[in-house]
């Protein structure tokens, strides 16, 4: 994960944009809810009108996993508009089929609320993200785990006393997911080394599975792959130096997929650049294990 930044003054004028009535019909929406005490699906959804929006603000990526996922208009189909907070109920996590998925989780996860979930944020911009269909439907669900109590009648993600251990990417106000989650070679460890961050970093890691999916560990082979080939000829004038700036600027940026793990990558090569190289050996065994 990466945090994708943007200003709230900006992110109201991107919407806006796009789709100029959707803050008056999200509050209408929002007003049948609140007298409802709970959220009652309505006829159509309008998340779907400002989907393009955050798209282009993660640069197609999955906001949890950072995987890569089409940018044409068939895109649409790939990425799925993920509630943050679910609407209409929360499930336990880990759910009681899988315990085993709190192993090392040693501290309190929150509560189930099968009969009500934050029934006023289905339509608040602040509850949006962009994900792909694994981290979305086969992993998150309507799972969302907490540190102590739930505040399902919040009306604002920024202004709840709430501790929510998933960080939220999109916008300023939530942690910074790299100083939740880095990467050793192509495995993400939590950033931190001790607190409530680092048990942030845990959660996240365990809860979609990140250390785990043989896609993502490939496709992170591939990146740091790349990076070492890139970062042996920076040096210089010539076209292939060129070339290799580029790459290296390219696959860190934020529109990159996996650019937290080539991130820590660079980090580690400018740092420790034996260290660097064992991590390149490793991701070369891996690559060659799935040929």
């Amino acid at each position: 994960m990466i945090r994708y930044p943007i200003t709230h003054a900006r992110w109201i004028q991107e919407i806006n944009t796009i789709a100029p009535a959707w803050f008056d019909r999200a509050q209408e929406r929002t007003d049948i809810y609140d007298t409802a005490g709970e959220y009652v699906k309505p006829p159509s959804s309008i998340w779907s009108d400002i989907k393009r929006v955050y798209m282009d603000l993660q640069g197609y990526k999955c906001g949890f996993c950072e995987r890569r996922l089409e940018r044409s208009v068939y895109g649409n189909v790939e990425h799925d508009v993920e509630h943050f907070r679910p609407k209409a109920m929360v499930e336990a996590w880990p759910p009681a089929s899988a315990p085993e998925r709190a192993a090392g989780l040693n501290f309190p996860l929150g509560n189930a609320s099968p009969q009500l979930g934050y029934y006023l944020l289905p339509h608040h911009h602040e509850n949006y993200l962009i994900s792909c269909k694994t981290c979305n439907s086969a992993l998150k669900g309507n799972g969302f785990p907490v540190e102590g109590p739930r505040d399902l009648a919040m009306r604002s993600p920024r202004q709840t006393v709430e501790r929510p251990w998933l960080a939220y990417p999109v916008g300023l106000f939530d942690d910074d997911p790299q100083k939740l989650i880095r990467f050793e070679g192509n495995l993400p460890v939590p950033a931190a080394s001790g607190g409530r961050r680092r048990r942030r970093g845990q959660v996240i890691i365990e809860f979609f599975r990140l250390a785990e999916r043989d896609g993502l560990l490939l496709e992170r082979s591939i990146t740091i792959a790349a990076l070492h080939l890139a970062l042996v000829n920076v040096a210089g004038h010539d076209l292939t130096s060129q070339l290799a700036r580029h790459m290296v600027q390219t696959l860190t940026a934020d529109h990159a997929a996996h650019a937290n793990c080539a991130r820590s990558f660079v980090a580690l090569w400018t740092a420790d650049q034996a260290a660097a190289h064992a991590f390149s050996q490793a991701a070369l065994d891996h690559l060659s294990s799935v040929a």
